[in-house]
């Protein structure tokens, strides 16, 4: 938060703008590579940042070729801090990513969030819930206090991101990431951190947020195995535009097994993603081939079965 003067370089708009308090971030580029708070969640096995991508761009990769991959721990943990402060404004443009090549075969997209300017809203007066019962799509407008009472509606905004991009990890990877943030941030942390607050805004609000905000911390596991059971109920997984194989294992007592490997001639076929799913916590599977020449199989018997829809591309 800064306070910029009128600024002469501003021309037309100097009237309008100036003489006010702005939220100004930094943008992730190329330039910034080795910044410390993009560098924290970077994976141990080596390798380099090389560019900063647009969450339109990382999608466009991740279809293009196995090789590329999401940190799903990292945004999982990056949503978790979301819920924790309050964001719900978290579409796909509230996203940068840091490219991290470990090798030729092997580059992983680190989430970045930015535009922070949802956390911590307050949303009161009578009028609120009458706008939300004729426009339900506003239901994640919820007041920042101890608790989210609806995480599915709360989540709402990234929910469509969250899918695309999640489906490695069962509900307990949920639990362990908000039991991480849970343990690694103290009250007297936060309580230094509201310090650094301007001595102008040190106020009844500021002070009503730090308590709720140190309430949800203690709130903070149980919000995230929530809206981890939530991911469960549908997971979507897809292939690559190049030649794969989709094997679906039907398994006993209500599992169900999903392989993706490249088809390559003349090479053993590398697995892309493999992962057994649980009928307890999944109802629906959507798997899409994309592009080229795929293969899908499907074979074993079970029961309890979960509904696996299986949806091709142009190949």
């Amino acid at each position: 938060m800064f306070y910029v003067p009128k600024q002469p370089g501003f021309r037309l708009l100097g009237e309008d703008y100036g003489d006010q308090l702005y939220y100004i971030e930094q943008r992730p580029n190329d330039e910034q590579r080795d910044y410390p708070g993009y560098r924290r969640a970077l994976p141990p096995e080596g390798g380099e940042i090389t560019e900063f991508e647009s969450t339109t761009d990382v999608l466009e990769k991740l279809n293009e070729d196995e090789k590329y991959s999401i940190d799903q721990r990292e945004y999982i943990k990056a949503r978790i801090f979301d819920m924790l402060i309050g964001d719900w404004d978290r579409h796909e443009d509230q996203w940068r990513w840091a490219q991290y090549e470990i090798g030729e075969d092997d580059i992983r997209f680190i989430p970045v969030p930015r535009d922070r300017d949802a956390a911590f809203s307050k949303f009161d007066g009578i009028a609120i819930p009458i706008i939300q019962m004729i426009m339900p799509d506003l239901r994640h407008w919820q007041a920042y206090g101890p608790n989210i009472e609806n995480v599915k509606w709360f989540n709402s905004e990234g929910n469509n991101l969250d899918r695309a991009l999640l489906n490695k990890h069962d509900t307990s990877v949920w639990v362990e990431e908000a039991q991480k943030i849970q343990n690694g941030l103290t009250d007297a942390e936060i309580d230094a951190a509201f310090d650094e607050l301007p001595e102008e805004v040190q106020d009844e609000a500021s002070e009503a947020i730090k308590n709720n905000l140190k309430k949800r911390l203690s709130n903070i596991v149980d919000i995230a195995r929530r809206y981890g059971q939530i991911m469960q109920e549908k997971v979507v997984i897809h292939g690559t535009h190049k030649d794969d194989k989709i094997i679906v294992t039907r398994m006993p007592q209500g599992k169900t097994k999903v392989v993706l490997r490249r088809i390559l001639s003349g090479e053993k076929n590398k697995i892309f993603f493999e992962r057994t799913f649980d009928s307890e916590e999944t109802d629906e599977i959507w798997i899409y081939g994309l592009n080229d020449k795929d293969e899908f199989k499907v074979e074993g018997k079970g029961h309890n079965e979960i509904m696996v829809r299986l949806i091709g591309g142009f190949g």
